[in-house]
């Protein structure tokens, strides 16, 4: 498990990129639109998946098998990391009421990205001409 380190890191702070840049995006959409407030656990819920998509998708992408293991290995890293800083910020007890659909959500949106990125790694090709003309 320690020979992927390096790749759930990058994986991870790729995650933490993107949820920093949806979040802005969708709170400058919320501030200066219409939109109402009560908007953004919407928006949230595609923030958290949009993110843990794609660092579910890297570390595939980079480790090239078993990209639903390796998807869902880092969407739970992911996952622990965020509910350990909600515990230490938060002023309410966490509750499972809340913690499960997260969970959910995060799984499937890792496992998800892991399937994409394993089938999404490219191949560098010989010549331009197809196999059969070789």
């Amino acid at each position: 498990m320690l020979k992927y380190a390096k790749t759930d890191f990058q994986a991870i702070l790729r995650m933490i990129f993107f949820a920093v840049v949806l979040s802005a995006f969708f709170t400058l959409l919320v501030y200066f639109t219409p939109l109402s407030e009560n908007s953004m656990h919407f928006f949230s819920s595609i923030t958290l998946f949009v993110s843990v998509f794609m660092g579910g998708r890297y570390a595939a992408w980079r480790i090239r098998y078993r990209g639903l293991l390796h998807g869902l290995r880092v969407g739970l890293i992911f996952f622990l990391l965020m509910t350990i800083g909600t515990f230490l910020f938060r002023q309410q007890p966490l509750s499972t009421s809340e913690l499960l659909p997260t969970l959910g959500l995060v799984l499937a949106a890792s496992a998800a990205g892991g399937i994409v990125g394993v089938n999404q790694r490219t191949r560098r090709r010989r010549s331009s001409r197809p196999y059969y003309y070789q």
